[in-house]
């Protein structure tokens, strides 16, 4: 992207909004490389703390999710992460009145279907606040399937789901088999992106 070690003000300027726009799509590793990259280019240390600093707070915050499964079972989100160690969890984040959400669904299906056997599945996660209208959409749309279903019972309290900003969804997140969260905005169900990330995993 940069020819040459010298930029001018303006150069860094760019460089500064390129990366303020591209570090929240990436995965934690690859925002470190990027960052460790060009971060002698930016204009000033300052910068760097800035595109650093909402990735590290996550990493810093416990998910602090309160769930509701099919069934009214009860849980945390903790607790889905330790009966899931030792797989990868795609986190699909999504509320009923949202359109992109459900359209993506059929994606999210193929993809829990396609790498279920290396070991990921796909955690079907709404923050609808009608939690009867989320079960009869999940139930609609076929991603009623137990323990992969569920909604956050403390949207308003959660200071994780605050972090991760759920107003803009569809949301997707990955989890590595150790619980650790490894993408805080990941390819989209359907994009060739998700599939190349994946498979990456297991090389």
């Amino acid at each position: 992207m940069i020819a040459g070690d010298e930029l001018n003000s303006i150069e860094k300027t760019l460089l500064f909004h390129y990366l303020q726009k591209e570090i929240p799509n990436l995965s934690f590793i690859e925002a470190d490389e990027v960052l460790e990259r060009y971060n002698d280019k930016l204009a000033n240390p300052a910068q760097l703390d800035y595109l650093n600093s909402s990735n590290k707070a996550l990493q810093k915050i416990e998910p602090d999710i309160e769930l509701m499964g099919l069934g009214k079972s009860f849980s945390r989100f903790e607790e889905l992460l330790d009966q899931k160690r030792g797989k990868y969890l795609y986190v699909d984040l999504w509320a009923a009145w949202c359109i992109p959400c459900i359209k993506a669904f059929p994606a999210s299906l193929a993809l829990n279907e396609a790498y279920k056997s290396k070991g990921v599945e796909v955690i079907f996660l709404s923050v609808d606040d009608n939690y009867k209208f989320w079960e009869e959409v999940a139930v609609k749309y076929d991603i009623a399937i137990p323990d992969q279903s569920f909604v956050a019972m403390n949207k308003e309290e959660s200071e994780y789901l605050k972090a991760l900003n759920v107003a803009l969804i569809p949301r997707y997140l990955i989890f590595d088999p150790e619980r650790k969260l490894i993408h805080p905005n990941a390819p989209r169900p359907d994009s060739e992106e998700i599939k190349m990330f994946l498979d990456n995993l297991f090389r």
